[in-house]
Formats: C-alpha cells, structure tokens, sequence
C-alpha cells in the first residue's frame, strides 16, 4: 500500500518464527471501510485477529477442516472438476 513500509524477508527460519510464534501480532489485517460498508467484512479473509476470527475459524475447521469431511466432499470435488473441465 502507498505510504506503508514494506520489508522483504529472504530467509525461511525468520520467515517460519514470524508466521508460527508471532502468529497473533502478524496475522492481523488493515481495516477495509468500503468492504465493511458493502456488507463485506465480516467475510473470513478480511477479519482481523480477534475472537470473531476465532469463532469463524474454528467453525470452518469443524465442518471442512477434517479428514473425514475431506473424504466426505471428496465425490462431490470430482463431479464438479468433471463438470468444469
């Protein structure tokens, strides 16, 4: 974004240790007013680290996030691919 700092980081190790032990400070999102004003945000992917983030996530994880689920869904991945292609 114009006027925000950016750092590029090269090395996998920092990489993994940002991404898996500051998890909770580096996962938050800016705020996204015009979504917001759409009715857009409180769509997964633009909610910041909060426990509404929380909640959703562990909703999503309980119905598609299993491997039972998987195989569950699995028929129906298949049929849509061949449908698609």
């Amino acid at each position: 974004m114009l006027g925000q700092p950016i750092i590029l980081l090269h090395d996998r190790d920092t990489i993994r240790d940002i991404l898996t032990k500051s998890s909770k400070i580096a996962s938050s999102r800016p705020s996204f007013t015009f979504a917001d004003m759409c009715g857009f945000g409180g769509l997964l992917n633009l909610l910041s680290f909060n426990s509404t983030y929380l909640l959703h996530r562990k909703m999503i994880h309980k119905h598609f996030g299993t491997k039972l689920m998987a195989e569950h869904l699995k028929e129906a991945e298949n049929l849509e691919s061949h449908r698609f292609l």
